[in-house]
């Protein structure tokens, strides 16, 4: 379990206390990337409840992880055995998947990963065998018929926001093979845009935003494409991918969307196509923006995708058939040895020289256990990180009735509206031990609503995912109380949280939830979302407040 995936278990902790989808009691603020991963989280919980949520998670990644292997594993076959592919079967692609380090260490880390590979296998599936079934009918079927299969493949944006890129390429799949008339395509659109349009009125109306606030956190829609090489560099260069990727794309993918281009088989076609085109473009998209800061994570998904329709690869009877898939078979079986045996990371355990971590290795050597996965995995007194024993002070000071702002190695009196605030940086294993009742500031903005929208710029250094900063003045500004010591710069950062849209955007977020309320958030969604704060206290209160700033 890593840090980010306890972030999740608080937020299922908060549902079943009753206070909401939150990560902090009395502000709604959306942590949680993947909207169906805190569902099946919350769904595990309400089955097994004498099991920890954590617990839960690292036994739902495995599961999910394996089905969808072995329901993109299914689909293949389908489709091989559709296109008039007969003899035996090699698990091709699966092979190569299987070998990556990178995809077992997040089947079990706790976060959604695993999920969205059972999304993409179930939707392969679901496709091929739709088609297998619509090559049997008089006629092709509406693009809602069965509905399943639609609403489906429209939970992408639900499994992860990004995935609508991979989301879009299999829908276009499945108006493919079905029925060319706007009715059939519109029933289509409407059944796989139900839910994610039901769950953004709900977003809008309870967070007051168009997109998680961790998007805003970690600058989703900014462009960082060296940043972005080095992490593809980092994944892809490290494991030699390129190998069995071009191998198999020029021995069996390639041949066969030829040959069905040349039938003019267009729904095999476009079934072929894709989740190849979908996972490439979901990987510039990671490219873009800069990749992240675990090693391999974000260009996962992208590697599943495009390995799909290979996952699994049937050989014709025959001794030329057989000795022109000989090639692609040694290549991938000789790389799928070497890899997992011999390629190791060259910061192991720890954050490499360009900001990416070995997030497995970080928290085995972080806890001291083998297998971390409850919370007290991380209690042990001479840990590299004081992240749980900050969190059980945090406690003992609010079971006390302390009313004070706690930072690494200050505590300021705090304001009227808080208990104990603890001002931290990793905030997943600090805020589950330390319990609903303590406010956490987060100073990376995950959490923060206020740091996600600070106009940092960021710069070549900079840490994805970690370099939304806040500053301190601005956290004493919200969470401590009043003193006549205050700098200039809490002075100025305070007076602007009281002003313009920074006062409304507190007021949606923090006002009793209520229909009017839920509506007004609703109006304020694209302003809220959009809204930049000036890192500066003395620029903001400037902008917000229209007065002059404290000197």
């Amino acid at each position: 379990m890593s840090d980010d995936a306890f972030i999740n278990v608080r937020v299922v902790q908060n549902i079943f206390a009753g206070h909401g989808p939150v990560f902090n009691v009395g502000e709604r603020v959306e942590v949680g990337t993947s909207t169906a991963w805190l569902a099946a989280l919350s769904l595990g919980h309400a089955v097994v409840p004498f099991v920890a949520i954590s617990q839960v998670a690292v036994v739902l990644g495995l599961v999910s992880t394996v089905a969808g292997l072995a329901l993109g594993s299914g689909g293949a076959y389908y489709l091989w055995r559709h296109v008039g592919r007969g003899g035996f079967v090699l698990p091709l692609g699966t092979i190569v998947v299987a070998a990556l380090p990178p995809f077992w260490d997040f089947a079990t880390s706790g976060l959604e990963t695993g999920l969205t590979f059972l999304w993409l296998g179930a939707c392969f599936f679901a496709l091929a065998w739709r088609l297998g079934r619509a090559s049997r009918a008089p006629a092709r079927p509406a693009a809602w018929r069965p509905l399943w299969v639609a609403v489906l493949v429209g939970l992408g944006p639900l499994v992860r926001p990004d995935l609508v890129l991979v989301a879009a390429l299999l829908g276009l799949a499945l108006l493919v093979q079905s029925r060319p008339t706007w009715r059939s395509y519109l029933g289509g659109a409407t059944a796989a845009l139900a839910l994610p349009v039901l769950y953004e009125v709900f977003r809008t109306g309870y967070y007051a935003a168009l997109v998680p606030n961790t998007a805003l956190a970690k600058s989703a829609g900014a462009a960082l494409w060296s940043k972005g090489l080095t992490y593809l560099d980092d994944y892809a260069g490290l494991y030699l991918l390129a190998i069995p990727l071009l191998g198999v794309a020029v021995f069996t993918w390639m041949p066969a969307v030829l040959a069905q281009g040349r039938c003019r088989q267009w729904p095999e076609s476009a079934l072929l196509l894709a989740p190849v085109l979908g996972g490439l473009l979901h990987a510039l998209y990671v490219v873009r923006v800069g990749g992240d800061f675990m090693h391999g994570r974000f260009l996962l998904p992208a590697t599943f995708a495009v390995l799909m329709p290979t996952f699994v690869v049937t050989v014709p009877r025959g001794i030329v058939s057989r000795l022109a898939a000989l090639a692609p078979v040694v290549g991938v079986a000789v790389w799928a040895v070497l890899v997992p045996t011999q390629v190791l990371l060259p910061y192991q355990g720890t954050i490499g020289p360009h900001g990416i971590a070995d997030e497995r290795g970080f928290y085995l050597g972080y806890s001291g256990a083998a297998h971390p996965t409850v919370i007290g995995d991380y209690s042990r007194p001479n840990a590299p990180h004081d992240w749980f024993l900050r969190g059980r002070e945090a406690r003992a000071l609010a079971n006390r009735g302390a009313h004070l702002l706690v930072d690494t190695a200050q505590t300021y009196p705090a304001a009227d509206r808080y208990g104990v605030v603890g001002r931290m940086g990793n905030i997943g294993i600090y805020g589950v031990e330390a319990g609903p009742k303590i406010f956490v500031a987060d100073y990376l903005s995950l959490a923060n609503p206020i740091g996600s929208r600070l106009d940092e710029k960021l710069g070549p250094d900079s840490r994805i995912g970690h370099s939304q900063l806040v500053p301190l003045a601005w956290d004493l500004a919200r969470y401590a109380a009043p003193s006549a010591a205050d700098s200039p710069a809490v002075q100025n950062a305070r007076t602007a949280l009281q002003c313009g849209a920074v006062a409304r955007l507190d007021e949606d977020l923090t006002a009793p939830m209520t229909p009017g309320r839920f509506f007004h958030s609703i109006l304020d969604a694209k302003k809220m979302t959009v809204l930049r704060i000036p890192m500066d206290p003395a620029a903001a209160r400037a902008r917000f407040c229209n007065s002059r700033p404290h000197r």
